[in-house]
């Protein structure tokens, strides 16, 4: 034990050599002779903040406390165990709390009262700024109490803030945890199939702050766009700006049908006012306008389940939707013009802002445009796109009026490269890379396309059916699709291999003819070939990767390797009875008959009838 030679007065004479209790570490573990005492000196640092020790004694062994003195072994101290058995010490230290301050020799003594030797064990655990953690959340308590109100308040968990950082990160990246704009972000950006080059350059960004990412394909694959990957579908609010042109005078009837509510002004003036929650729903209502241009603005808002929305107008009164109204911006099919400005030029087409909030409930008009104006509610993610028309579906199974529906803008694939995000989050981005789809199939007579929210991805791997390389769906979140398409005509004989790795019976991979399921796995599924007869005329064939709205396993996705599509056809032979026979052979991918062939099939049927 390490001593230290000093002269203090103290009530009854002076204290020479005693030995040193460390207010951060030191430890006791000693017998007292009976009818004694043993005295130890604590010597407390500028920096403490609270004295605490743990202690194993009988209630025969009275510890006493004072402060810059030396205690008794009777009367009145600073402190005293009051003759209870293993008694606890734990006091706050501050400059305006005396006897109770930092910076202080404190003075412990122990007094056996018993006739007995007595044990005596004891351990410090001073604590200071840095570590005094009194309820225990991990957060220090000083940190704490620099901007919330106590202690107990919030835990490490929690994210005040509404930033979509908890307290124990903030405390951990020194930002405020009471002030949003103060966070910062992780990007993670992942692109197997090429490189990805990030300005800045940065372990974590600020909040708002941006950063251009600018990708490089691997040799054979083409870059698709950037997904920014989580959920979107739920707590967002969307603003649709744009400016109508009405050709000729007169009343039009304007509509919105909606998931959820929303409110469309036109010239400034509130047409159509929906406050309210609830699946897909027309409203509709009517104004007189002069012939000229006037602004449009449609706010809307989804808090949860299925989101979809659509814009339309039609000349003349029309209290409830009918077959004369089109999609504003569809002038091919006789929908009104409209024209947004990008880059101080007008173009064709509307200005569609989405915001995602972080932690909020957005189910009113008031909420969602205090979200889309970052007001009180911090956004989690924004698009801006141009979109020609309104017609947006998510997640629900009710599209309203209008086929060709297009995902909202933060579902959409970003496709430019270099691409510019604001860091409002944590946010995961992926570089869609894919090869020709032909290639990856092993099928060229057919031309394939893709549908829903995100594309298919066609691969080099050992791992394909075929060693080789395969097709694989997109990544998606919940209540989404990824839908890979191919147009054949019948009969013929469908054949391919296929796998999945996903949730048992909540995630699927189908096969679709002409929007019908026909066969569909789940789970994790091995390669296995699946042939398909399909009927005669023409078909549109699809493999659709559906996902429920909770929940993932495996890999979450599903493979296609090794398409065919082999179409039935028949020979014509005239017999000398001028019947026709037929033999079916097969022709493996897209087949029509020579006009030769079909030259003679008329005749010869022509003949067989007289």
């Amino acid at each position: 034990m390490r001593r230290s030679r000093f002269n203090t007065a103290v009530s009854g004479g002076t204290v020479g050599t005693l030995p040193l209790l460390d207010y951060y570490t030191g430890a006791l573990n000693l017998s007292i002779p009976a009818n004694s005492s043993v005295v130890y000196r604590i010597p407390v640092p500028a920096e403490a903040t609270r004295m605490k020790w743990s202690a194993t004694h009988p209630a025969t062994v009275e510890l006493r406390l004072e402060q810059g003195t030396l205690p008794g072994t009777s009367g009145t101290q600073h402190w005293t165990s009051g003759g209870s058995a293993n008694v606890a010490f734990n006091q706050p230290l501050a400059l305006t709390t005396w006897p109770w301050l930092p910076s202080q020799d404190y003075y412990l003594r122990a007094v056996n009262s018993s006739a007995a030797a007595q044990s005596l064990v004891l351990t410090m655990a001073g604590k200071n700024a840095a570590t005094e953690d009194e309820d225990g959340d991990g957060l220090p308590d000083a940190w704490e109490l620099a901007y919330f109100p106590d202690i107990y308040s919030y835990n490490g968990a929690a994210d005040p803030d509404n930033d979509g950082v908890t307290n124990a990160v903030e405390f951990a990246d020194g930002t405020n945890p009471s002030l949003t704009g103060s966070a910062k972000y992780f990007l993670n950006v992942s692109a197997p199939h090429g490189s990805v080059g990030a300005v800045p350059a940065l372990v974590k960004y600020d909040r708002a702050s941006n950063v251009t990412l600018t990708h490089t394909s691997e040799a054979g694959y083409n870059f698709l766009g950037w997904l920014q990957v989580g959920s979107f579908s739920d707590q967002f609010a969307m603003r649709v700006t744009g400016t109508i042109t009405i050709a000729s005078g007169g009343t039009y009837s304007f509509g919105v049908n909606s998931d959820e509510g929303c409110r469309l002004s036109i010239n400034g003036t509130a047409l159509i006012t929906d406050d309210s929650l609830h699946s897909a729903t027309d409203h509709v209502a009517q104004l007189a306008l002069a012939a000229g241009t006037y602004p449009l603005e449609l706010i809307y808002f989804e808090r949860f389940g299925g989101e979809a929305v659509e814009l339309f107008a039609a000349a003349g009164s029309h209290p409830a939707f009918d077959s004369s109204f089109r999609l504003i911006g569809d002038t091919a099919n006789g929908g009104l013009a409209v024209q947004t400005v990008v880059g101080g030029n007008p173009v064709p087409g509307f200005t569609v802002f989405q915001a995602v909030a972080v932690n909020a409930d957005i189910y009113s008009l008031a909420r969602a445009t205090d979200l889309l104006d970052g007001v009180v509610y911090p956004q989690r993610a924004v698009r801006t796109v141009v979109a020609p028309t309104i017609n947006y579906l998510g997640s629900g199974s009710v599209d309203g009026h209008f086929a060709g529906n297009a995902n909202f803008p933060l579902q959409q694939p970003l496709a430019a490269t270099p691409a510019d995000f604001t860091m409002l989050g944590d946010y995961h981005i992926v570089a869609l890379e894919s090869l020709p789809l032909e290639v990856a199939l092993d099928d060229t007579e057919q031309t394939w396309s893709c549908a829903d929210n995100v594309p298919w991805l066609g691969e080099n791997t050992v791992l394909a059916f075929d060693s080789t390389d395969d097709a694989v769906s997109g990544p998606i979140s919940d209540n989404q699709s990824s839908t890979l398409v191919t147009n054949v005509v019948g009969p013929g004989t469908l054949t391919f291999h296929w796998k999945v790795s996903s949730e048992l019976n909540g995630d699927y991979l189908q096969l679709l003819d002409n929007g019908s399921v026909q066969q569909q796995i789940s789970g994790n599924q091995a390669w296995a070939l699946v042939t398909y007869s399909v009927p005669a005329g023409p078909h549109t064939l699809s493999w659709r990767y559906l996902k429920n709205a909770s929940l993932s396993s495996g890999s979450d996705q599903g493979w296609v390797d090794q398409v065919h599509f082999a179409q039935t056809r028949y020979t014509l032979t005239a017999t000398a009875s001028r019947s026709v026979r037929c033999k079916r052979i097969t022709h493996m991918g897209r087949w029509s008959p020579s006009p030769r062939l079909a030259r003679a099939a008329t005749c010869l049927s022509a003949g067989a009838a007289h």
